[in-house]
């Protein structure tokens, strides 16, 4: 019960925070939560840890941070995609022939959204809420390349990553000319994948498409052609959010 108390004060703290223009102090706060300030700052010291809030400036008072600007946009980008995402990943499915997935970019992962299973025997099973790296998969070279993430700061991030990072800058410059990317067993052998962008253009944000299956099906020869099926649905998608965007404007 205690923990659950302290959530709730902690999800009240961060509305109050969110809500000012001008930021919120450790004394406000505690008037505000009906507590004593020693608790207030313990609740400010553990969402400014987690960087859901930051400190304005030099002053002593705390705005909302980039985590949960991160999240709030990552839950706008899942609601605009499921409206297409499920008709757009059976087609993907029917014209392929191979399981679908739909990723997009969550604190530097990719995250599987939503996805649409083949009906062949052999296939690969990433179910949703699966978090993949982002340098060892076609979603996620997708996803590093067009979120102007940077590769150093990618780096210091994850120290156990065997692909040095010339590799992924070359890969990388690949997937702009293109304009798709491939993962040739990296993430798993006997695996290969194949993903394209769907830009979600007025939040300067990009997620991404792409279809894996065996590499005794997804064959070199057939790179080209499958290429093409999944970067016209994905701009299908991109020109879909477009709209959606155009009109709440």
């Amino acid at each position: 019960m205690t923990e659950i108390k302290t959530l709730s004060k902690g999800l009240k703290a961060l509305k109050i925070i969110s809500e000012s223009d001008i930021g919120i102090g450790t004394t406000e706060l505690s008037n505000c939560l009906s507590t004593d300030k020693s608790s207030a700052s313990r609740i400010i010291k553990t969402l400014e840890k987690q960087e859901f809030i930051r400190k304005k400036n030099d002053s002593r008072k705390y705005v909302i941070g980039s985590k949960l600007f991160s999240l709030t946009n990552l839950t706008r980008i899942v609601f605009d995609l499921s409206q297409f995402s499920k008709a757009s990943l059976i087609d993907l499915v029917n014209k392929t022939g191979e399981c679908a997935h739909i990723a997009v970019l969550c604190e530097q992962r990719a995250l599987y959204f939503d996805k649409h299973d083949t009906n062949l025997s052999l296939k690969v099973d990433h179910p949703i809420g699966t978090l993949a790296p982002l340098h060892s998969t076609a979603l996620g070279k997708i996803l590093i390349t067009y979120n102007h993430i940077n590769l150093y700061d990618y780096y210091s991030k994850n120290k156990n990553l065997t692909k040095d990072i010339t590799v992924l800058s070359s890969e990388i410059e690949q997937v702009k000319t293109h304009g798709y990317s491939i993962d040739d067993e990296e993430y798993e052998e006997g695996i290969r994948c194949i993903a394209a962008p769907i830009y979600h253009i007025y939040q300067d944000r990009v997620s991404a498409i792409g279809i894996s299956g065996p590499t005794k099906r997804i064959k070199h020869d057939k790179i080209n052609y499958l290429s093409d099926i999944i970067v016209n649905i994905a701009r299908d998608i991109s020109l879909n959010l477009k709209s959606i965007y155009e009109k709440n404007l």
